[in-house]
């Protein structure tokens, strides 16, 4: 690359940025270090760099290490930063920094409808009990909760009285981690306003700044309703929303699983595809006003930067906003124009304005994915032009001109599948830390998606502009526009089907994640001089390093097992108040009791469950064990039915008509699952491992009335697992009377670990029971909660009678190894 000043410049700016995380304060603790430092680099470079002139390489140098400096200076904490507690009340007052999102309230058990507004809020000022902090600066993510959405724009002041709450990191492996994501933004606090007694009015001074992006705002929610006049695709018609606007729709999490099984989350997102078609559509536009080559980017630009902050400024708007920026100005400044060029440009003035995005996964996959574009889409695309049967006949061939047309198109296509299998391998190992998916169908999902996104972006922005025109043949045109989404869901659905399209991976490690990256750089280097037909040294020893370090990634990958996996291990996730523990059997079964909770399309089965099952590279659960039919313990395995591939359930008897009981026989009906009730002394074995029914008992069946007065509780099943001499005891919800029954029937229940029964209520967990059982080890699951669960008697005797209590609440979720001569706790 000629431009070696600015790509040295890049990755300096790069290192600066990285250092922080890196070292901390324990290498650069103080400005004054770091400009010593970078005026004894900028030193030796002037001495020891003799083959520049003193000029060029003064220069070189200062931009090389103030680039370094900037970097720091942009990640470094604020001296004056102020911690808050987890959680406290507080009056605020602040300045709204975003557009504010109203949704219909999804949760809840009230009849009238409410809605939830979201947006970010710039507090200046915080009012506690004891004292007023002023000029905190500090962004905060802000939810507003009323009858009616409120009349709150960007940039008016807001005065608030709520609960300030800490975005806590995930408790879960796999789990999505909030605070992560918002940490990535600058946010680390939510806060719930009390909209009771919420004041706000406009900015006494509105710049002219900020009555553009309120015009925006305003355009943007025209655009929205013209949408939105169709009646019925509720579900597409938010993706078109979010396509074209940029819009935060909630979509249904069956959605959300589909893009994510075939990698095709772009379709709901604003990418550089689209921000590519909306410059294509305005270059059109210029070249029929007949505005000269040279000048069609300069005027490109106000629309290009227009439309971007109207739909917001992601990772993937303002990477492609920026590289379209440089391709328009580059004519005009007559300098060199090549994507990687405007790939360059692009990244340094993004990490210069948002440097701690370079975190976020958004950032690193489209930076990636444009980089896959231009190398080893590039390098297919080469290897196509040497291959015969691709050619097609020449240009001046008149007689074959059909036959040509036919090969015009079989390369368009091929392009198109390299591209797609060019991302795909350079991204997955992103993508896999997020979801825990391989997905070697994505790219031909991707090969059907990309095309069919750009004729619906140009039907969607067809719309709008008809629109304003005649309003009924918009709609016609947006009808047609969402049909055409729907088709193309349906045929992304198919191939998520398809056999392996994807299946579940532990995520890489650093070690080889650097191989992997490692790996693809040399093989490109390699076969570039292999298609440029270089035959030196060079080429030979690229090729033997490429195929040493293949060799080592995947010897890496074949020997990446936890040595825990030889022992019985059981996972109780933190789902909440409600149940979900995972066994892993030492033969590499896989045995789910329990699933969390579920609330309408919330669900801890979709949110908790599935994602550390993924995370542990389960594809297939052998059992599914429902342990009575209460939503805290049941809702969620709705979900994990519908995404993982279960063998068999075992469930207690259905003694009377329950809505989700009804629900998982069918899902159990429509993919061919086994189901089979049990009963106390019913034994289910796997090789080493002996699970011992121990309720309920099978008279339980001849009393249904009863059954349906006292509730599920008392029939929970309550297993007893035996593996090596060490034994485990699940409870369920089962009660008193459960308990002192399993007593008197003589089964045995001493165990070395007990699941501690109904969330530590006094409803369970008798002293009698704990004398009985003794564990050495009892695991609560709980959060937190309003009933006082769990209760201090039950504390009490657990203490009394274990040598250890640890609970969900406060540990998160809770891994039991059990080792022949040890139980070991790890908690995350």
């Amino acid at each position: 690359m000629k431009n070696s000043t600015l790509l040295r410049a890049f990755f300096a700016l790069l290192a600066g940025i990285l250092i922080v995380p890196i070292a901390g304060n324990y290498c650069l603790a103080t400005l004054n270090i770091i400009f010593i430092c970078w005026l004894i680099l900028t030193i030796i470079l002037l001495i020891f760099a003799s083959r520049f002139s003193f000029a060029e390489n003064l220069f070189s140098t200062s931009v090389i290490a103030g680039c370094f400096f900037l970097g720091y200076l942009l990640t470094a904490d604020p001296i004056n930063k102020i911690n808050f507690p987890n959680k406290f009340k507080a009056n605020v007052s602040g300045i709204v920094d975003s557009e504010i999102n109203w949704q219909e309230s999804r949760f809840g058990f009230n009849t009238n409808s409410e809605y939830c507004g979201t947006f970010i809020l710039r507090i200046n000022k915080v009012k506690l009990k004891n004292k007023i902090l002023s000029n905190v600066n500090q962004r905060v993510r802000c939810t507003i909760v009323n009858t009616v959405p409120l009349k709150i724009e960007r940039g008016d002041l807001i005065n608030a009285t709520g609960k300030y709450r800490k975005y806590l990191p995930a408790t879960n492996p796999g789990e999505f981690d909030i605070a992560e994501y918002f940490s990535v933004k600058g946010i680390t606090y939510k806060f719930i306003a009390n909209s009771g007694i919420l004041k706000w009015q406009n900015p006494p001074k509105t710049s002219l700044f900020l009555k553009l992006r309120r015009k925006l705002d305003d355009l943007r929610n025209t655009f929205a309703k013209i949408l939105s006049l169709n009646d019925g695709y509720e579900t597409e018609t938010g993706i078109l929303r979010r396509m074209i606007l940029g819009t935060k729709e909630i979509l249904p999490e069956k959605l959300t699983e589909l893009l994510q099984r075939t990698n095709t989350f772009h379709i709901i997102a604003i990418s550089g595809l689209h921000i590519g078609i909306v410059c294509g559509i305005w270059w059109c536009f210029m070249w029929l006003a007949g505005v000269p080559w040279k000048y069609r980017g300069l005027a490109l630009l106000p629309v290009l930067w227009l439309y971007a902050t109207m739909v917001g400024l992601r990772a993937s708007v303002v990477r492609a906003s920026f590289m379209f920026s440089a391709l328009a100005i580059a004519p005009l400044i007559k300098r060199p124009h090549s994507a990687a060029q405007a790939l360059l440009v692009a990244g340094f003035f993004y990490l210069l304005l948002w440097p701690k995005e370079i975190a976020s996964m958004g950032t690193q996959l489209t930076f990636l994915a444009v980089a896959a574009l231009l190398s080893i889409a590039y390098l297919f695309n080469k290897f196509l032009e040497r291959v015969e049967w691709v050619r097609g006949p020449a240009v001046y061939d008149i007689e074959h001109l059909r036959k040509r047309y036919f090969y015009t198109g079989l390369r368009y296509f091929l392009q198109i599948a390299s591209a797609t299998v060019a991302i795909w391998l350079i991204t997955w190992p992103i993508t896999l830390t997020r979801s825990n998916l391989i997905t070697p169908s994505s790219w031909l999902a991707n090969l059907c998606v990309v095309p069919a996104i750009g004729i619906i972006l140009g039907l969607g922005i067809a719309t709008l502009a008809v629109y304003f025109i005649s309003p009924a043949f918009a709609m016609i045109i947006n009808h047609l526009n969402l049909y055409l989404l729907h088709l193309l869901l349906k045929l992304v659905n198919y191939v998520g089907k398809i056999p392996m399209a994807y299946f579940s991976a532990k995520v890489l490690s650093s070690w080889e994640i650097f191989l992997y990256y490692s790996a693809i750089t040399v093989t490109f280097v390699w076969a570039l001089s292999v298609l440029k037909r270089k035959k030196h040294f060079a080429v030979r020893f690229a090729g033997a390093a490429a195929c040493l370090i293949w060799l080592l990634f995947f010897v890496s990958i074949k020997s990446h097992k936890n040595p825990d996996e030889n022992f019985f291990r059981v996972v109780t996730l933190d789902v909440g108040l409600g149940d979900a523990s995972v066994i892993h059997l030492p033969s590499g079964e896989t045995i789910l009791i329990d699933g969390g909770v579920r609330y309408g399309p919330w669900s801890m089965g979709s949110r908790v469950v599935v994602p550390y099952l993924r995370s542990a590279g389960v594809n297939e659960l052998d059992a599914v064990i429902c342990s009575h039919f209460d939503r805290d313990h049941v809702g969620g395995i709705v979900d994990v039915l519908k995404m993982m591939k279960v063998r068999r359930i075992f469930s207690p008897p259905e003694l009377y008509d329950n809505p989700l009981a009804n629900q998982l026989k069918q899902i159990a009906k429509e993919k061919n699952i086994e189901w089979r009730e049990l009963f106390a002394g019913d034994k289910l074995c796997w090789n080493s491992v002996t699970a011992t029914v121990i309720n309920p008992p099978a008279v339980t069946t001849n009393y249904p009335s009863l059954a349906a007065e006292w509730g599920g509780n008392p029939w929970s099943i309550v297993t007893r697992w035996e593996w090596n001499g060490r034994s485990f005891l699940t409870t369920g919800d089962s009660t008193i009377a459960s308990e002192a029954i399993e007593i008197a029937n003589g089964y045995k229940v001493k165990s070395d670990v007990l699941k501690a029964g109904h969330h530590g209520s006094s409803s369970s967990s008798s002293e009698k029971f704990l004398q009985v059982v003794k564990p050495a080890v009892t695991l609560i699951s709980v959060g937190p909660n309003s009933l006082g669960l769990p209760t201090r008697k039950v504390m009490k005797r657990l203490k009394e009678e274990s040598k250890i209590t640890v609970s969900t609440e406060h540990h998160g979720a809770i891994m039991t190894i059990f080792k022949p001569k040890e139980i070991e706790i790890k908690t995350f």
